[in-house]
């Protein structure tokens, strides 16, 4: 059963309170808002199908592809009201934002930054640009830091969570420059130079072979040319990793770094309800970087919401209706995609809203 004018005209009144635009172009967010997560693909002409306008469907695709190409749809006129409020009323004792590159669309990837909440991450902020292999820039990695650090400052500890494309110094040093930890996995190439010694050696050599102890050392400098310190390392061999873990971080006193890292892993989660596992991202056939952005902006939106509505789902005792009654199998964003499908087959209005409750305790997940 297609959504109802009283679901969209629910959806397009939420968002004209939060964010401040032209109603005309917030109807059209809310149109997509609910379009996708019923749709079949996220190209133009599938959305439409789920689109109610009184126009015919080759104008509602129209429509959208006018939107993807409209400069005045940015993350911070749009994105950025959502996530302010849904931040401050988490209230969570530490925030773990966890960066990771993903390929989207036609030849793109994107540079996401995100919260780490319950086994899933929650998109900030993130940049597009051609290329679907390779690195980002430092230079975009610092930017995107700093356009966070310009909405989100609280007063709880922040710690950024990344893998090896994100060691570099330029982003310690604005990480450090933002009083914001972090913790980032690095190259066994890479030189670690110890207090008060002139001579260097690979971070790969705290953990030479497999079955070595993890070890760690703190107070050292990063790499040959930059001698970038004081900063600590770390280094272990974890089954059935053919690699030893290798961080370089810099956290709070008596923080155990292995475990401080292990929220890094839930952005893969996040990757796939946006791709192949949800709103099928990688069906997409736009091939401009800045039209694949707003696209992105939208689902980011459609997911927060998912995502909120599991959570809801899950503490009002309704999961039953679209899990097994005996265990957990969904994940939250699973539990929220499924409630709101079901909610709009009966007729019924899914109102949109983005909160999250700081003390929700999830239910273990079991796997069939």
């Amino acid at each position: 059963m297609p959504p109802t004018l009283e679901e969209r005209q629910k959806v397009h009144e939420q968002l004209c309170q939060w964010i401040e635009d032209d109603p005309r172009r917030l109807a059209v967010f809310a149109d997509l808002a609910i379009a996708i997560p019923l749709s079949r693909s996220l190209q133009s002409p599938d959305l439409a199908e789920h689109i109610i306008r009184d126009v015919q469907d080759q104008s509602i695709a129209q429509m959208l592809r006018r939107f993807y190409m409209n400069e005045a749809i940015t993350w911070e006129i749009h994105y950025a009201p959502l996530i302010q409020p849904l931040l401050q009323q988490l209230d969570l004792d530490v925030y773990y934002l966890v960066v990771d590159t993903t390929d989207i669309g036609q030849n793109h990837r994107a540079l996401v930054l995100s919260l780490a909440y319950h086994k899933r991450c929650l998109p900030l902020i993130w940049h597009v640009e051609p290329g679907s292999k390779g690195h980002t820039t430092e230079d975009i990695q610092v930017e995107l830091i700093k356009r966070l650090y310009a909405y989100f400052h609280p007063n709880q500890l922040v710690i950024l969570l990344g893998d090896s494309e994100f060691d570099g110094v330029k982003v310690q040093r604005q990480l450090k420059l933002q009083d914001w930890y972090y913790a980032c996995r690095t190259s066994s190439s890479l030189y670690v130079y110890p207090e008060g010694e002139d001579i260097g050696f690979p971070i790969g050599d705290l953990v030479p072979e497999p079955g070595a102890p993890s070890r760690q050392l703190e107070n050292i400098e990063f790499t040959t040319e930059h001698q970038y310190g004081p900063v600590s390392c770390f280094g272990c061999w974890e089954e059935p990793h053919p690699d030893p873990l290798l961080l370089v971080y810099h956290l709070p006193p008596g923080w155990d770094p292995r475990q401080t890292y292990d929220p890094r892993f839930w952005t893969e989660p996040l990757f796939g309800d946006c791709k192949e596992h949800g709103f099928r991202l990688n069906t997409s056939r736009l091939r401009h970087t800045d039209r694949l952005g707003r696209l992105f902006l939208v689902i980011a939106i459609a997911y927060l919401w998912m995502v909120c509505l599991g959570v809801e789902t899950i503490c009002r005792d309704l999961a039953d209706w679209v899990d097994r009654s005996n265990r957990r199998t969904l994940s939250i964003f699973k539990t929220g995609w499924r409630w709101f499908k079901r909610q709009i087959k009966l007729g019924c209005i899914v109102p949109i809203h983005l909160s999250l409750p700081s003390d929700f305790t999830l239910p273990a997940l079991e796997y069939l």
